[in-house]
């Protein structure tokens, strides 16, 4: 009897040690969006969960606090980019939106034809060499803080800074 409990003690603490994270149901010719809702984000080293998902070719891009306890995240996966929001390690949303140097993501807030908008937007941008400090976007979410979900929005005389690039390749 002892035996058994003991051997039963140690698959559960087994089990518990390898718990899953959000990118174990991830498949790269799946549904990755509806994948990644309502699973965990790890709380380690990205290096770590980037190591374990060697085969979704997963990246961590970057990350920003929204608003306690809100968080943003940008993940390469299967060679795209998913933008999510993690509220307490659970992804409540998230949005597959590339970017490149020629059309960069932007996290902040923004001009809706030359008025100030309030909140924060994700935005992918048309970068211009010739467009001055403000760039207009291309595709946008508002991000909504009590729903903890990205609401899309129309784009049509959205202009964001530059100083709100969220991505290294800088859209110069």
């Amino acid at each position: 009897m002892s035996r058994s409990w003991f051997l039963v003690a140690l698959l559960a603490g087994a089990r518990i040690a390898h718990a899953g994270d959000a990118f174990d149901g991830v498949k790269c010719d799946g549904d990755i969006v509806k994948a990644l809702v309502g699973a965990k984000i790890p709380n380690g080293p990205a290096v770590d969960t980037e190591k374990r998902h060697t085969a979704l070719g997963l990246r961590l891009e970057g990350s920003d606090m929204l608003d306690e306890p809100l968080d943003y995240e940008a993940w390469t996966i299967c060679g795209s980019t998913y933008h999510v929001i993690v509220k307490k390690d659970i992804v409540t949303d998230a949005v597959k939106a590339d970017h490149s140097k020629t059309a960069p993501s932007f996290l902040g807030s923004c001009e809706q034809n030359g008025k100030p908008m309030g909140g924060t937007l994700l935005a992918i941008l048309k970068a211009n060499s010739d467009a001055g400090a403000k760039l207009p976007a291309t595709a946008a979410w508002r991000i909504d803080a009590k729903k903890a979900r990205f609401a899309a929005m129309d784009p049509a005389g959205l202009m964001c800074s530059r100083d709100g690039i969220a991505t290294v390749d800088g859209g110069k």
